[in-house]
């Protein structure tokens, strides 16, 4: 009975601390767009105009309007705070959990170089950037307090039940994303007509710790005794991103109207995930083994489908220094597909052989549709840019509410 109650603790915990303790890929949106205050501005409208330094991770046929050497960088920070109340069952406090949503980000966003060149006489506008896609930057703390029921075996008589009363403790936190590496370059073909190229490649990481503690008051672990039991969980999860792509981009540039075609290929976004699990059991003070155990599993490897992106953006001057801009992106996520790893056949000699189970997540094909507007008002102070810009940017998955039914996320 102690056995099999002290496992089934240990495993309600496990099952909750992993839960955070991963990324939460069916709520990623997999918008690996571009960068830049200005972009970020204007809702990230930016693929008609992409005619400044940030433009490579844009549409690259629009830095060929750069004219000479320039350097850009953007640096951001957001602190979310707030509570969310997430009922559950055998809560003492009005059946409801409380977490605390606290954290920080607080990094460079962008930054990017851009030139002009000559290649066999040919003018180019070459550029490289960094920019950070998708950061999951994130801290919770949570206390709950619930009843549990459990069953014993007396020494004479049938099975019976008692109730302990539990108190848990824990912090969930998470830092990292997703970075590209974007390498430029953008010529004109044909009087207002330019076409680019970029590659992207995808690099970064995101590192996950839960920490749960869980006191059990008076559990009985023999008929006439009880006792006070304690279990820390610790889950340290580690993943790391890899793939690349290429943007190709087209660009109209008249006296008032932009046009900018983007297409981003499809790709392998490789996610490798090492796992560190620990559990500590301690009975009326002391360690046991019941419920105690360290477990590594590394090398996780898992890869998405990022489908086809095709895009068209329009920008338009309302006057000499006020603009608006609108995008309209498709995805193809119908045919995406999640590829796990499920073993290696090592050669000794050769290349190494891996089999992989594939799983179709059931995504939908996606539209994103962003807007924004730019005004350039002259002040004493010099030019000072407002810019405001709203974007519809949904995920392939669908949300699952509590009563069961689905909705659009």
């Amino acid at each position: 009975m102690k056995r099999s109650l002290l496992k089934s603790t240990v495993l309600l915990l496990v099952l909750t601390a992993t839960a955070f303790g991963q990324v939460d890929y069916k709520q990623f949106s997999f918008d690996l767009c571009g960068g830049g205050a200005r972009a970020e501005g204007m809702g990230k409208a930016f693929l008609a105009l992409s005619d400044d330094v940030t433009g490579g991770s844009w549409n690259p046929a629009g830095i060929y309007a750069i004219e000479g050497p320039v350097l850009g960088f953007s640096w951001g920070s957001l602190r979310p705070r707030g509570e969310t109340t997430t009922e559950v069952f055998g809560s003492l406090d009005d059946n409801a959990v409380v977490w605390d949503h606290s954290g920080s980000q607080n990094n460079i966003g962008f930054i990017s170089f851009a030139a002009p060149i000559r290649i066999k006489g040919h003018p180019f506008v070459g550029s490289f950037s960094y920019t950070r896609n998708f950061d999951a930057v994130e801290s919770i703390g949570w206390d709950y307090t619930g009843l549990q029921e459990y069953a014993y075996f007396p020494p004479v008589g049938e099975l019976e039940f008692d109730t302990s009363l539990v108190e848990q403790t824990g912090t969930w936190a998470q830092e990292g994303g997703v970075n590209s590496l974007n390498f430029s370059l953008g010529t004109r073909i044909y009087n207002n007509w330019s076409v680019g190229v970029a590659l992207n490649v995808y690099t970064g990481s995101v590192v996950s710790q839960v920490g749960q503690t869980s006191l059990v008051h008076d559990l009985r672990f023999t008929f006439d005794q009880v006792g006070l039991v304690e279990e820390a969980v610790t889950i340290i999860d580690s993943t790391k991103f890899s793939g690349f792509n290429t943007t190709i981009g087209v660009k109209y540039s008249g006296e008032k109207v932009n046009v900018g075609l983007v297409a981003r290929t499809p790709f392998a976004l490789s996610n490798k995930i090492d796992t560190s699990f620990f559990v500590i059991t301690k009975l009326n003070g002391l360690i046991i083994d019941v419920g105690t155990d360290t477990t590594f599993i590394g090398n996780q490897l898992m890869k998405y489908d990022v489908p086809l992106m095709l895009g068209l953006g329009v920008s338009y001057d309302l006057k000499p220094n006020w603009l608006a801009a609108v995008d309209v992106e498709w995805r193809a996520f119908s045919s995406s597909k999640i590829k796990v790893r499920d073993s290696i056949l090592i050669n000794p000699g050769g290349s190494n052989e891996e089999f992989f189970s594939e799983v179709d997540p059931d995504w939908d094909n996606l539209f994103t549709v962003r807007v924004g507007t730019e005004y350039l008002m002259t002040t004493g102070f010099g030019v000072v840019p407002i810019r405001a810009g709203f974007g519809y940017v949904p995920v392939p998955d669908e949300s699952i509410l509590l009563d069961g039914t689905t909705e659009k996320a």
